[in-house]
């Protein structure tokens, strides 16, 4: 398994690991201290850095950032949102990063 930590899926801060599997209460977490985003109590360094490794990474992010966007500042309704989503290709960017996902799952 690998030690090395992806940085934050929130604001690409470089991540920490918190807490030691060696310690009595086997407690160990990853966070970012940029934005605070934690991924959670672990048993092991390596479960939670896993854990941090497998949330949904920043193309993901940036996408729901877009739509988000589309969605409070240029639509009026959902019908909009839809259509502003094709138009901007969104769609297609979505359906790549999720078989991209999905092979890596595989």
């Amino acid at each position: 398994m690998t030690n090395e930590l992806k940085p934050c899926a929130h604001c690409a801060g470089e991540a920490i690991v918190h807490g030691d599997d060696s310690s009595f209460w086997k407690l160990c977490r990853v966070a970012c201290p940029s934005c605070f985003t934690s991924g959670g109590n672990h048993m092991t360094r390596d479960g939670a850095i896993a854990a941090w490794n497998r949330r949904a990474p920043s193309e993901a992010v940036g996408l729901l950032r877009e739509l988000a966007t589309l969605w409070d500042r240029e639509c009026l309704s959902n019908e909009d949102v839809g259509l502003a989503v094709v138009e901007r290709g969104m769609d297609e960017k979505i359906r790549r990063f999720l078989a991209a996902q999905d092979k890596e799952s595989t």
